[in-house]
């Protein structure tokens, strides 16, 4: 579940320096959605209805649901998802604070990665 594979490395670093005013669940609302919507337009309303209809998850509720929505989104776009989960990464990382979140056995969970920064961003 949610897991970015990086096969040259063993330890993946990333780190975070500029800061924000915004909430957890701010940011990860707004980051999600504008990852979607780089896609298309089209892709982002229609993965939203999914999520409602299928999931019954509302886009609101996805920074308390983490674990659904990365389900959602693997069973949604497959392998493709991988893509999407690294496009929000990349954006985390240009939104956030002074975060460190350290990946061992080259394997990055998007789901630990998100609950990791929400208890930094709440300390």
């Amino acid at each position: 579940m949610g897991y970015i594979q990086n096969i040259n490395s063993e330890k993946i670093e990333l780190s975070l320096s500029e800061e924000t005013e915004k909430t957890f669940e701010e940011l990860i609302v707004e980051v999600i959605d504008q990852v979607l919507l780089s896609l298309d337009p089209r892709v982002k309303k229609s993965f939203y209805n999914i999520l409602k209809t299928d999931y019954n998850l509302d886009k609101n509720d996805i920074p308390y649901r983490i674990g659904d929505f990365v389900n959602a989104l693997e069973e949604v776009y497959g392998i493709s998802a991988l893509l999407i989960e690294v496009a929000i990464l990349k954006k985390v990382c240009q939104e956030l604070p002074a975060f460190t979140f350290v990946v061992e056995n080259a394997q990055l969970n998007l789901v630990d990665f998100l609950k990791s920064l929400k208890i930094f961003m709440e300390i």
